[in-house]
């Protein structure tokens, strides 16, 4: 653990993260080995088993350590125990990498937004970026504008995306895309948009169908984590979902799952 602490850290400020993924154990069991083991990398709670039904391998103590390294593309490499394999196809990837706030010159009042936003984490640290930009004369505004330029487009592209699929016929699809839009962009206009139509768009039979069908997986969820006889009920729900619903994208999550859970089952 301490090597791979140490990698995280070496590789701190650069465009990389470093996850580890748990699969099978409840988060109370994940906590406290990530305490007792001292690891600070963010760690994926997989009860589902979910990660290992989409990319097709089991992990064990077997391959507990392995590296595998995913491109901003999807694609992805195994290099098993070599780190040093890993890092080199790191520095490859790298070389055409970029911070989202490359080449601006961030002053120490922002940084804290910064490093939040430079994480992938929107919503709060927008919004509160967003206020410096608003600050007419504020020795702040100018960096602020420089890094919601590099943020913007992010919304922009979004809501776009969410009006033409609205304009295709797909309601769930600009549903989430509306939602997304005004959850992570708040107090900005554009999120004041797209709240009114993510509004609209809730009142539609389709898209109430699937947030029933979510409500559903939440359940299912929940039961997983009360033994032998909650995990025959989360199995009950989730096929009640690809029966009652088997065209929503909550179906084809609920077919996962179900996969995930038949593959526990079997160790």
């Amino acid at each position: 653990m301490p090597t791979r602490n140490e990698l995280r850290r070496k590789y701190s400020g650069k465009p990389v993260v470093f996850i580890a993924v748990n699969s099978g154990n409840s988060r109370a069991a994940v906590e406290e080995y990530a305490k007792s083991a001292k690891l600070d990398w963010p760690i994926l709670v997989d009860e589902w088993r979910e990660t290992e039904t989409r990319y097709g391998r089991k992990i064990s103590l077997s391959n507990v350590y392995w590296y595998f390294v995913v491109a901003p593309d999807g694609t992805y490499r195994e290099f098993g125990a070599d780190q040093g394999g890993a890092e080199n196809h790191i520095q490859a990837l790298l070389a055409g990498a970029r911070m989202l706030f490359g080449g601006i010159e961030v002053p120490p009042e922002l940084r804290p937004i910064g490093r939040r936003l430079e994480d992938g984490q929107l919503g709060d640290p927008v919004h509160e970026l967003f206020q410096f930009v608003q600050k007419d004369g504020s020795e702040l505004q100018e960096a602020a504008n420089k890094m919601y330029s590099r943020v913007q487009p992010m919304g922009e592209t979004r809501l776009r995306r969410a009006k033409e699929l609205e304009a295709a016929g797909n309601k769930v699809g600009a549903f989430d895309g509306f939602t997304w839009v005004a959850k992570n962009f708040p107090g900005i206009p554009m999120a004041q948009e797209a709240q009114k139509k993510a509004e609209g768009l809730q009142r539609e039979k389709e898209v109430r169908t699937e947030l029933h069908a979510r409500g559903l997986l939440d359940q299912a969820r929940s039961a997983l984590g009360r033994g032998k006889a909650g995990r025959a009920q989360a199995r009950a729900i989730l096929e009640g979902v690809t029966q009652g619903s088997p065209r929503t994208p909550a179906a084809e999550a609920a077919r996962l799952m179900i996969r995930s859970l038949e593959a526990s089952e079997k160790k």
